[in-house]
Parts: structure tokens; C-alpha cells; sequence
């Protein structure tokens, strides 16, 4: 438990701060992103401001409204669904703006001539970000709208600070990985190890008795240590034992990240207003035989 007041307290707000801004916003980035050189006709994005005017919609979800662009933009969100649908669809975007949590909807699109599913969500600046999927793209994206909805949820349960890391941790597992570690820079510089997850039970012991009591001189020349110097993502869809060996800080590191039995790897800098405070690391073993793919990256 840490103290109120202490300076890795600071820190943790900073990172929770990062972080619960970033569970918000960042199905917002990669819709734009994924929509902006190879549009997907069954997928359309709208962001919407605090009174559910439209601020910005792709041109799939000008199609999946059936206006162009032009003609959306300042208009009535709900002004462009069914009379039926209105009073419902009024009630879940109010409630998801005054909540703070996502919900999942589905209407009648005219413009299709059958059913749309909706996802919205708010996102910082009293916004509300709103996907438009044919049921065909809504099955393939379903799944991670679903794990940032628990994020939320997560980030916003608890103000103890490692209560709430570890149950990202266990969140995180096995969606991102089979297992996965949370890494922070504490204000003096060392780092510390808050969060640790496995799928495996035995290893998950194994992780209780190797990092419980692991100090500073763990991460000594470490791979997060020197992640965390060049503020770069790291990458290793293939771990081969020559790669272990070349992560490993020596023969007792390498001994124990040789049973891990990681077959794929990545880690992540979190970073907040130019300073970065800790790791995200996620690993795919041969008990799953899974690998990572550089969409997994970039959603992390």
C-alpha cells in the first residue's frame, strides 16, 4: 500500500491519469487511423460533442447514415435514425456520457436497408466517439471494444493503486498474452515490478517467488531498462533461445526467462506528458503455441 502524499503516489497518479485517458481515447485513434488510407465499407466512425451534434464522421459512416459528409456535419446525431429508435438510443448515449462506460446498440439503418450495430463511448473533453458496423465488421471487432470496456471499468474501481494495476493484469491475461508483467519508474529512477499475471497456475507461483521481493538490482542492464531508455516499443513475434540469451542479464536471468517458456514477446513504454513512467510486457508460451502479430502491438 503506498502513502498518500509519497512520491511513487505521484507517479501512480500520473500513470492511472495516462491511463484511464488512454483506455477512452484510444479506440477513437485506431478507428481514424484504420479508416484514413484503407477505408472499411462496413465500419464507420463518428465523433459527436456534448450537446450529440457530429463533429467528424469517416465516409463509411456517412454512407452507413446515408448523407454525405458535408451534410452531417453540426447535425442531430439521432436526427439521422428512426423515429423508433430515438427515444432508446437518447437514453444509452446520455447514460454513457454521465457514466463514463460504453454500450453496444442496434438500430435500422435506411441507408442499408437493415440492422447496424452501434458502440460508443465517451472520450476526454466531454465527447462521445460512436462506431457504425454492418453485422459482417462488427463480428471481427467486437472483442477488443469489449476488453477496453473492462479496462474502463478496471481503471475506474479503485483508487489503491496496486489493487488496481494487478487487476489490469489479470485483465490483460489471456487476451494480450499468456502471461504479462507491469513495470513503473519509480521518482528516484529504480524501477519496480507492481503487476504480474499468468494463465498457468504453477507458473503464476513461479512469478510470485521470483518477483515478490525483486529490488532494484533485477532490472540491473535489464530488456524493460534499456526499453525504457529509448522510450521504444520492443518487439520478438519469434523468441529463439540465441534472442533469449540476448535479453537475459546473465546465467541466472537466462535460467529463468528459459522457464517462462515465452515464444513471443513485446513491451511498451507508458509515457505522459514527455516522461516515461513504466512497461507494459505481454508473452505468448508454447502452452498456447499463439504469437504476436504487429496489430497486437499497436493496440497495445
Amino acid at each position: 500500500m503506498l502513502r498518500d502524499g509519497s512520491a511513487d503516489t505521484t507517479q501512480f497518479e500520473d500513470l492511472l491519469l495516462e491511463l484511464r485517458s488512454s483506455a477512452a481515447a484510444m479506440g477513437l485513434g485506431a478507428a481514424v487511423e484504420a479508416q484514413r488510407d484503407e477505408p472499411d465499407p462496413g465500419e464507420g466512425l463518428v465523433l459527436l460533442d456534448s450537446h450529440l451534434r457530429v463533429l467528424f464522421v469517416t465516409p463509411a459512416g456517412a454512407r452507413i447514415l446515408g448523407r454525405p459528409v458535408i451534410d452531417l456535419i453540426g447535425t442531430a446525431f439521432l436526427g439521422h435514425h428512426p423515429v423508433r429508435s430515438r427515444e432508446a438510443l437518447t437514453y444509452h448515449l446520455k447514460r454513457a456520457q454521465s457514466s463514463g462506460s460504453p454500450f453496444q446498440y442496434e438500430t435500422q439503418s435506411e441507408a442499408l436497408r437493415g440492422w447496424c450495430e452501434i458502440v460508443a463511448w465517451p472520450v476526454p473533453g466531454g465527447l462521445m466517439a460512436v462506431q457504425l458496423r454492418t453485422p459482417e465488421s462488427a463480428r471481427g471487432s467486437r472483442g477488443q471494444l469489449e476488453f477496453l470496456s473492462h479496462v474502463s471499468e478496471v481503471l475506474s474501481a479503485s483508487l489503491d493503486y496496486d489493487t488496481t494495476l494487478k487487476a489490469l493484469a489479470r485483465l490483460a491475461v489471456p487476451r494480450m498474452g499468456d502471461f504479462c508483467f507491469f513495470d513503473v519508474v519509480q521518482e528516484d529512477g529504480a524501477i519496480r515490478r507492481v503487476a504480474w499475471e499468468h494463465g498457468d497456475p504453477a507458473s503464476r507461483r513461479m512469478f510470485d517467488d521470483a518477483f515478490t521481493d525483486a529490488g532494484p538490482e533485477y532490472f540491473e542492464n535489464h530488456p524493460v531498462t534499456r526499453m525504457l531508455a529509448s522510450g521504444q516499443p520492443q518487439f520478438e513475434p519469434e523468441l529463439d533461445d540465441d534472442k533469449l540469451r540476448e535479453r537475459s542479464t546473465g546465467p541466472g536471468h537466462l535460467d529463468l526467462i528459459r522457464r517462462f517458456r515465452a515464444r513471443s514477446m513485446m513491451s511498451v513504454p507508458l509515457v505522459a506528458r514527455g516522461r516515461t513512467l513504466g512497461a507494459l510486457t505481454f508473452a505468448h508460451t508454447d502452452l498456447s503455441n499463439r504469437r504476436h502479430t504487429r496489430a497486437d502491438l499497436d493496440f497495445a
